[in-house]
């Protein structure tokens, strides 16, 4: 049996997987301490279906989700209509926020039961108590008073019960601290009861409903989330593949000038609106070098989906004359995927969505929400200047740098391996480009071991989805990048035999065991290739 790693072993893996759920709901966008939604469970339980259990997530339906970051919740009565209401105490604004529930004091008439107790032995407030009301058809409700209710919240000491219509009290009785239990008379449903120790009589207490309601403020709906990104130095983009407005396929790339690419639905409000003022812009873009192109993104988010004819009626409708297309499916995901990658930060895939290309077809800035025409335009004016110049403006203030911008080898390599997981062409690409051809050994750097390892992977896919054709290309790529991979070598010879090319698979061996004779995998396969070899005529 192998040895049970010890306590420290457990408990350093288990802080370094908190630390990495952290980090990626970070890079996702979650919030760790701040604008996270309120939860409201319903309990699914119920006396009629035994064995039922379980909770319903109503936190959107309630109404109660807000992003108001909450810290504290107390219930009570505020109106003194018969329901409970609820205050909140939040982080941020508003600092406090009342939900007040609207059901009136007439529909509330002998569905509640309200009890204050008042302790003579023991503590005034009766904290501590246990409190059991039984209805006339025998269900049991119970309740503690307890001296806090959440993180520094306290709810109100009246002990409310909701109760069914036409609900009758059979008994209330009273556990007292230190265990004495005390049955208190006279106690009926529909009102507010003082409950004393010792008395065991409840005494109706006067509590008249609220006469001027605290007035309601309509709730508005959130401000879209927009942001602005502009980048020091440009990035290429990703090999983007759009359908344009005739329905030919195309690739997002315009080295011409600066060029604005608008992602877009046909039924988002704010994209119409966005577009709306492009068009109307037209002419102050035209005379600032912008082109635009608009590619509509209803294939890749849940939505309506409008034909091409219904997009070019649309566009035509609010007077937008820019070139147009659709997304083939990745073009908006690459994007967003390459925002990620130099972000190290993860966004919901939303529209409206653009990115400004510099002069010579590269990633300079990215808008989330609707972007205005006057910043496009000033964006535009500041590709042209230095990158320390372009993070000079960035940052709003003037000032030196304790260090230089990332060089542009630096953010190609970091972005493929951002790349690698998903769209592993895609990061090879970017990895190449960092690359000075013939000016690095093939065999130590780090960035050519990369290549060839992202395309050894690839091969391995390819061969177990019966893919030769596929497999040799990659592991082709994987030698030309590291010649001394030889296991690299010896799955391009298999690759090659699947193909039918038994010679050229017999050189790939031969190859390979020049570098190492004592490889047994080759020595073997070699002696199989050779054999089949001597039987063709």
């Amino acid at each position: 049996m192998a040895p049970k790693p010890d306590a420290d072993t457990d408990a350093e893996r288990q802080y370094v997987a908190a630390w990495r759920a952290t980090l990626a709901a970070m890079k996702s966008g979650d919030s760790i301490s701040g604008h996270e939604r309120n939860m409201a469970f319903l309990n699914r339980a119920a006396p009629d279906r035994p064995g039922s259990r379980g909770f319903a997530d109503i936190s959107a339906i309630s109404g109660l989700d807000f992003t108001d970051d909450a810290r504290g919740l107390a219930l009570v009565d505020w109106d003194r209509d018969g329901d409970l209401d609820l205050w909140f105490r939040n982080r941020s604004a508003p600092t406090l926020r009342l939900m007040e529930n609207r059901m009136s004091a007439e529909q509330n008439a002998g569905r509640f039961l309200a009890l204050r107790l008042e302790g003579t032995a023991a503590n005034r407030d009766g904290i501590g108590a246990r409190i059991e009301v039984t209805l006339a058809d025998g269900s049991l409700l119970v309740r503690t008073l307890t001296a806090g209710s959440g993180f520094l919240s306290q709810s109100s000491k009246w002990l409310h019960f909701g109760l069914g219509e036409g609900a009758k009290v059979r008994s209330v009785a009273v556990r007292w601290p230190f265990g004495q239990r005390e049955e208190f008379s006279g106690v009926a449903a529909g009102s507010w009861w003082h409950l004393a120790q010792g008395r065991g009589v409840a005494r109706e207490a006067d509590i008249t409903p609220q006469q001027q309601p605290l007035a309601s403020i309509a709730q508005q709906l959130p401000i879209l989330d927009s942001s602005r990104t502009l980048l020091s130095a440009g990035v290429p983009l990703p090999e983007m593949n759009y359908l344009n407005a005739d329905g030919k396929s195309e690739i997002v790339a315009d080295p011409s000038g600066p060029h604005l690419i608008v992602f877009w639905t046909s039924w988002c409000p704010h994209c119409k609106a966005e577009l709306e003022a492009l068009a109307l812009g037209a002419a102050e873009l035209e005379a600032a070098g912008i082109d635009v192109l608009a590619i509509n993104a209803d294939a890749v988010i849940d939505g309506p989906k409008a034909d091409d004819q219904e997009l070019g009626e649309f566009l035509k409708g609010l007077g937008f004359a820019f070139p147009w297309g659709r997304d083939e499916g990745l073009a908006l995901q690459k994007l967003k995927h390459l925002e990620h990658a130099l972000l190290d930060r993860d966004t919901e895939l939303a529209v409206p969505f653009a990115c400004l290309l510099d002069a010579q077809g590269e990633a300079s800035a990215f808008y989330r929400g609707p972007v205005e025409i006057a910043q496009v335009i000033r964006d535009a004016a500041l590709l042209s200047g230095s990158a320390n110049a372009r993070r000079t403006s960035i940052v709003g203030f003037g000032g030196r740098s304790f260090s230089s911008p990332t060089s542009r080898e630096g953010r190609l390599v970091d972005t493929g391996i951002q790349f690698q997981e998903r769209f592993p062409l895609e990061a090879i690409r970017y990895l190449k480009m960092a690359v000075p051809p013939g000016q690095v050994d093939l065999k130590t750097n780090p960035v050519t071991r990369r290549i060839a390892g992202i395309y050894y992977l690839l091969g391995l896919d390819a061969l177990e989805a019966n893919d030769p054709t596929s497999a040799a290309s990659y592991f082709s790529g994987s030698v030309e990048f590291r010649p001394d991979l030889l296991d690299a070598r010896l799955n391009l010879s298999v690759a090659r035999f699947r193909l039918g090319q038994v010679s050229e698979a017999k050189q790939v061996l031969e190859d390979l065991l020049a570098i190492d004779p004592a490889h047994a995998a080759a020595r073997a396969n070699l002696k199989v290739i050779t054999a089949k070899l001597e039987k063709q005529p």
